[in-house]
């Protein structure tokens, strides 16, 4: 999550070889994951203080601030069976350039779409939108954007892994700023 980063020498998604990255765009994949093993990327450990989150749609238990508190064994989670697309947004406590996000799902979505947001704006501007996830574990690049307001909004769960006893729901153990 913001608040921490892997383990010393563990490089997050490595063998992932799903992540989400457009088609023949492997080299920024590469190279942040060679940031990562050193430590030098943004949004490892260096938010600077408490990430206020709001969400959408919530279960007991299972809040916002779940996906962002550096634990992987909590997560937030979405109410089952959302009816409108659920929006998960985060207010960092300073704006930061964000070259990707990475997203560790316990329930992920299929289509989901990153938006953000620098404070001297009015709306939001599309990060990038995922049409079609297919990982637990999503590294979503763009365009290098100083940003201090992120919202990811899930439009559909997926079929396989966006089920809990029969029901559709998001659920998100951590969120980093690449």
């Amino acid at each position: 999550s913001f608040l921490a980063g892997p383990p010393a020498g563990e490089v997050p998604g490595a063998d992932a070889a799903a992540a989400t990255v457009e088609a023949g765009d492997d080299a920024p994949k590469q190279n942040m994951l060679a940031k990562l093993a050193s430590g030098d990327a943004l949004g490892r450990g260096d938010a600077g203080g408490a990430v206020a989150v709001h969400a959408s749609s919530s279960q007991v238990n299972h809040g916002g601030e779940s996906a962002v508190d550096g634990d992987r064994h909590t997560f937030w989670a979405s109410e089952y069976d959302p009816k409108q697309p659920v929006e998960l947004a985060l207010e960092l406590p300073e704006a930061k350039v964000v070259r990707g996000v990475r997203v560790d799902w316990e329930f992920p979505a299929d289509h989901f779409q990153i938006k953000v947001q620098q404070h001297s704006a009015e709306d939001f501007s599309m990060f990038r939108d995922v049409p079609t996830n297919g990982s637990l574990d999503s590294y979503v690049y763009g365009e290098p954007t100083l940003v201090d307001r992120i919202t990811l909004v899930m439009h559909t769960a997926d079929p396989q892994w966006g089920v809990f006893e029969g029901h559709k729901l998001y659920g998100i153990r951590g969120i980093d700023l690449l």
